[in-house]
């Protein structure tokens, strides 16, 4: 999937905003931002880039090649509906339209849809990104999900 300078803008500010939360959330020092930064934002766009889905793997040779017969990105329908039941109704509500996107949208394009500023919705996608997180722990759910070549 092809990403926009605005998409990578997006997803630097979105993580810049997480990792602000996750510092004041551990009570971290400031002067750790850096590393947090760079271990969420790269992790966002990795996700990005790889259509959302991550693997951990130690060999190249183990990493999975795209292609049409290796697509296998649809989410699971009961796991999608435990995290959208985490959410509050408006966080569910956002997450509902931008799961009904055929493509990718960006923050501004979310922001325009529901009249709200790109910074309100950078808030709500993480605050939401963080419920289903923290369910997912209490409940015993793994956060990653493998994808075998």
């Amino acid at each position: 999937m092809a990403s926009g300078s605005k998409d990578i803008e997006q997803e630097a500010i979105l993580a810049a905003f997480c990792t602000l939360t996750i510092l004041a959330k551990k009570n971290e020092h400031v002067s750790r931002f850096g590393a947090y930064f760079r271990v969420q934002f790269r992790t966002r766009c990795i996700k990005m880039a790889t259509g959302g889905m991550t693997s951990s793997v130690r060999d190249i040779g183990q990493i999975p090649s795209h292609s049409p017969e290796n697509n296998n990105t649809e989410p699971n329908e009961k796991i999608m509906d435990e995290a959208l039941q985490t959410m509050s109704n408006r966080q569910r509500q956002i997450a509902g339209w931008v799961l009904a996107q055929p493509t990718p949208v960006n923050t501004t394009a979310i922001a325009e849809e529901f009249g709200i500023r790109g910074r309100t919705v950078r808030s709500i996608i993480c605050n939401a990104i963080n419920r289903v997180e923290q369910h997912h722990e209490n409940t015993g759910i793994r956060k990653n999900i493998s994808i075998t070549a």
